[in-house]
């Protein structure tokens, strides 16, 4: 991430564009986290919960269906990561 260096060239406009985008960016940063996060969270209490209830149907498609939504959270996540760390790379040959 680039550091804000202000020069007396710089206007209020450019200022407000450099504060948006880090804003942004770090909100995405947290917001995908937190998905993240609370995807996890909700899959291993259904894993729990079906692990208390001796594996009855209802509890086992519950199970599933929170490991469906959770797998392309965290696919899609550990793919944007892999992006930015390329160009990161490619930034730094």
């Amino acid at each position: 991430m680039n550091h804000i260096t202000l020069t007396e060239q710089d206007n209020e406009e450019k200022l407000w564009k450099r504060c948006k985008t880090i804003t942004n960016f770090v909100a995405e940063e947290v917001l995908g986290i937190m998905e993240c996060q609370t995807a996890t969270e909700d899959k291993n209490k259904a894993f729990k919960k079906r692990q208390q209830g001796y594996g009855t149907r209802s509890l086992i498609e519950e199970y599933q269906e929170k490991r469906k939504k959770e797998r392309p959270i965290h696919k899609r996540k550990r793919k944007e990561w892999m992006i930015v760390e390329l160009e990161n790379m490619e930034l730094l040959r």
